[in-house]
């Protein structure tokens, strides 16, 4: 009856994630993931051939659009997690011989981790499969060495060494952080355990291992059969090696500054919090002394070096930026898995208190306040951002005969789903930043036999983009993300002709006829729950959204060359609406140099302060306020701000012109002079400092 009653809470657990999954797919990697478990590609480094094989299981499910059905596989592998957690507990502490109130423990454990937020929103979309399956092959790993410890029977490291090999073709970078903690308990209970290390256990366990870690060939056996979506053509062993590897991310990943580190270890820390509570962290140590208390060494440090192998790689391997810090969040879970089990064992230590049993009923507050305070957070069942986004690129293209060469995920995954899922693209999409890598000149050659393309695999990437643009563009129209760092940083000469078109970019000479076009692309778009402050926006949901902003700046700022002020400042107005807090400011600022360059000085200032007030290190803001107040002859303020932007950023330029500026009309001439000199040595190629230089020289002459 009692597990029936655990099994019930199971149930309803699946049920509110079911409610609650996304409808196709998040703002991640989630669409290269159905894209690939459909059409059994190849997924970016390592390749993740085991979530590959078992979303494909799930794309077979004759239930809702194939992106809802490859989502299920998150749910599913969410819920083993918990049953599994469930058996950890019975084995751990041997429920069967405890009062009704363990059993009560036991759910109030499970539905705290069930909606602690990471976990709850990795469980709702494909990209979060890969994590609730690492969730699942962890647990289930732990759960096979407690059962070895208990029964001592050597097939249970068997079945241990198998799966995880086979773990190894899902994440294995969680599971070779965790493998110490793995070898500790194995050598701490191997002596009691009476098992004999010979060479018929050695092979054994060697071919247990092999059959698990095999599951890797299916990459070779894909790129070898022609599959289109082939992320590093792994055709050998030698290119296999480097996707498994990630060779081409592990240079970019390492820790490099102490700061970077201190700011990784603090998110940790946070976030540990976060999802537990202050309560559930001090819960996990009374678990610990729990464990040690009864004579649960082993298992205690099997859990505590998990978290701390975990802890310790993510702080001081990844080499995160400010804004990418939610990217460590997901790999985290593991460490979650280990700490649920402690808390577990610290509410069982606090039973242990014939008090207890009269406060029991406050447990209720763990899991009541995770389900409540997450609940908005985590549902995505109205989550249409990303595939919105992904569809507004299709529609702002005009003709189905071109090339779009696409930057950033959000760009780029969204167009695999719709390519190879949907079929809705008939278009060429390129990914512009691959083709510095030869299996990247293969696969367009593959999806796009029509294109022209002569480069070498050995040209630079700058001269393999120039080479599709030449040969293609009086044939076929060319686009490319509005997000284009590599188009600017490589190919600045096609950079200047890109006009927006919509959400994307368009290369065109007659500029003015594009942009009347992308403004009307503008008015067909999906912004399906774009202003919508019901919904929350999590961290890759607000970086795909900032392009909604950037669109509309280009379009707005092509307009503004034009002259076509009032347009542009209409344009401009609605980049503030949509911005997000990550470009809310730099849209304030572009809104105030439109107010200023058609005299409206007052509002320019208003705008330039609103900039400032949300981010205080935008120097472009200080620097054009200083500007608008040397135009107003209100130079004390000019100066003011002009120093601001300096002590912001030492060796900006414009601000030193201003702020020489602001000093000549107040007749510190020779004060101007210094700043001018100054401007123009930072920036030599500042004319209008160079000017003023040479004015200020034969004045002082």
């Amino acid at each position: 009856m009692k597990n029936k009653i655990i099994f019930l809470f199971l149930i309803l657990i699946f049920f509110i994630y079911l409610k609650t999954m996304n409808p196709v797919f998040h703002a991640d990697d989630s669409p290269e993931t159905i894209a690939c478990s459909f059409t059994l590609g190849i997924q970016h480094p390592p390749g993740y051939p085991l979530a590959t094989l078992s979303g494909k299981i799930f794309s077979l499910i004759p239930v809702g659009n194939i992106g809802f059905r490859i989502n299920l596989q998150a749910v599913f592998f969410a819920v083993l997690t918990l049953v599994l957690l469930y058996f950890i507990f019975f084995n751990l502490c041997s429920l069967n011989d405890k009062k009704y109130f363990n059993y009560y423990i036991a759910v109030i454990t499970i539905l705290t981790f069930a909606f602690s937020f990471t976990f709850w929103s990795q469980a709702l979309s494909a990209k979060g499969g890969i994590y609730t399956l690492n969730s699942f092959l962890i647990s289930l790993l732990i759960l096979i060495l407690f059962l070895w410890q208990k029964n001592k029977n050597i097939k249970y490291l068997y079945l241990f060494i198998f799966i995880y090999g086979l773990s190894l073709g899902n994440h294995w970078e969680s599971m070779a952080v965790v493998t110490p903690a793995f070898l500790i308990f194995i050598i701490l209970n191997f002596k009691e355990s009476k098992i004999k290390l010979n060479s018929k256990n050695i092979t054994i366990s060697f071919v247990f291992f092999i059959l698990g870690i095999f599951i890797y060939y299916y990459l070779i056996i894909r790129a070898r059969n022609g599959t289109f979506l082939n992320w590093g053509d792994p055709v050998d062993l030698k290119q296999l090696f480097w996707v498994i590897t990630r060779a081409e991310y592990t240079s970019l990943e390492k820790a490099r500054d102490i700061n970077v580190i201190l700011k990784q270890i603090f998110r940790i820390l946070n976030h540990i919090i976060f999802e537990f509570t202050i309560f559930g962290f001090l819960l996990m140590f009374a678990g610990s002394y729990y464990l040690i208390k009864n004579n649960k060494k082993s298992h205690f440090v099997l859990l505590i070096t998990i978290i701390l192998f975990i802890l310790l790689s993510l702080s001081f391997y990844l080499n995160l930026k400010d804004e990418m810090l939610w990217i460590l969040d997901v790999f985290l879970i593991p460490a979650y898995v280990a700490m649920v089990i402690l808390i577990y064992a610290g509410i069982l230590f606090l039973a242990k208190n014939k008090v207890f049993k009269y406060f029991f009923i406050l447990l209720l507050f763990l899991p009541l306040f995770n389900f409540f305070s997450n609940y908005k957070k985590a549902d995505q069942s109205r989550y249409f951002y990303a595939y919105d986004f992904g569809l507004n690129i299709i529609k702002s293209i005009d003709n189905p005969d071109s090339i779009a060469m696409l930057e950033g995920d959000f760009a780029v995954m969204p167009i695999m789903y719709f390519k190879y899922v949907e079929r809705k693209v008939y278009f060429c999409p390129i990914t512009t930043i691959f083709l510095y890598v030869p299996w990247s000149l293969k696969n367009i050659k593959n999806e796009c036999p029509e294109i022209k393309f002569t480069s070498k695999p050995e040209d630079s990437l700058s001269s393999k983009i120039q080479n599709i643009i030449s040969l293609n563009f009086r044939e076929k129209q060319i686009y490319s993300s509005i997000f284009r760092d590599v188009m600017k940083d490589f190919a600045p000469g096609i950079h200047k002709f890109l006009v927006c078109n919509g959400m994307i970019m368009k290369l065109d000479i007659n500029k003015y006829e594009t942009l009347k076009n992308g403004f009307k692309n503008m008015k067909i778009l999906s912004y399906r729950n774009l202003l919508d402050d019901k919904l929350f926006l999590d961290s890759s949901t607000k970086f795909c959204l900032n392009n909604y902003t950037s669109a509309y700046l280009e379009l707005a700022n092509g307009f503004k060359e034009f002259n076509l002020d009032n347009l542009a400042l209409d344009i401009f107005k609605k980049a503030v609406i949509l911005a997000n807090e990550n470009l809310k400011a730099e849209s304030k600022t572009h809104l105030g140099i439109q107010y200023a360059k058609i005299g409206n000085y007052e509002k320019a200032i208003e705008s330039y302060k609103e900039a400032i007030k949300i981010k205080p290190g935008l120097i472009e803001a200080y620097s054009n306020l200083s500007g608008v107040y040397n135009t107003l002859k209100n130079y004390d303020e000019g100066i003011k701000y002009a120093k601001e932007a300096i002590k912001i950023k030492p060796d900006f330029s414009e601000a030193y012109n201003n702020l020489a500026v602001a000093y000549y009309y107040k007749g510190e001439k020779q004060e101007a002079l210094k700043n001018m000199e100054i401007a123009v040595k930072l920036n030599p190629q500042n004319e209008l400092a160079k000017q003023n230089l040479e004015i200020l020289r034969k004045e002082l002459k």
